[in-house]
């Protein structure tokens, strides 16, 4: 890494979180303080049992015009989907797992392409069921936490119909990426989540 010097005595924990988890600095930044490589900062958080934070990408287009945000907006009320769905799991403490989904669903794949150009996220197809038929249809999903909350933060102001969706999903989105950088992809889920899980739930019933 090109570090010059005497290397610095290993950390306390105390110190080492407070830089890591407080000062939310890199291990690169903290190994310049210390003298070291990024590695060995990620050996010692490894050695004081302090999960290593991974990044959390946006694959969400930053700043979307107004015009974009009120068609996004328009098109999540009417053919779009906010919500909290609960599967089992067994690392849970309650052994079930809130998923969540923020997506845009059409019967033309052109039109959910055209929204991907615009906005980023993934195409999914799937059968729809009804009481006559069956059809193909295509969701535009937005499966990675940082992705749906950017999405939310910039359309929320222009939603009507799924705004108290919109903006318990917001909070639910920033607790969770908060637990996480703090203490790892398996953090637990707080007793506020489950609370902002089972109401998104309870809107959409």
């Amino acid at each position: 890494m090109g570090l010059k010097g005497k290397k610095l005595p290993m950390p306390t924990r105390e110190k080492l979180c407070e830089l890591y988890l407080i000062a939310n600095k890199t291990p690169f930044e903290i190994g310049q303080n210390f003298k070291v490589s990024a590695n060995t900062v990620r050996r010692w958080l490894k050695q004081y049992d302090v999960a290593v934070k991974r990044p959390y990408t946006s694959y969400v287009k930053a700043n979307l015009s107004s015009i974009e945000c009120a068609y996004l907006a328009g098109y999540l009320d009417g053919d779009g989907s906010i919500n909290i769905g609960v599967g089992k799991n067994k690392r849970s403490k309650r052994g079930l797992n809130p998923h969540y989904e923020v997506s845009f669903v059409s019967k033309d794949e052109d039109i959910i392409r055209t929204l991907k150009k615009v906005v980023g996220g993934n195409i999914a197809s799937f059968i729809y069921h009804d009481s006559r038929e069956q059809k193909e249809c295509y969701k535009l999903a937005f499966c990675n936490q940082a992705s749906a909350l950017a999405l939310l933060e910039q359309i929320e102001p222009f939603l009507i119909l799924k705004k108290q969706q919109a903006k318990l999903m917001i909070m639910f989105l920033r607790e969770r990426l908060k637990a996480r950088r703090l203490k790892g992809n398996y953090a637990p889920i707080s007793e506020f989540c489950w609370k902002i899980v089972y109401e998104i739930r309870r809107l959409n019933s």
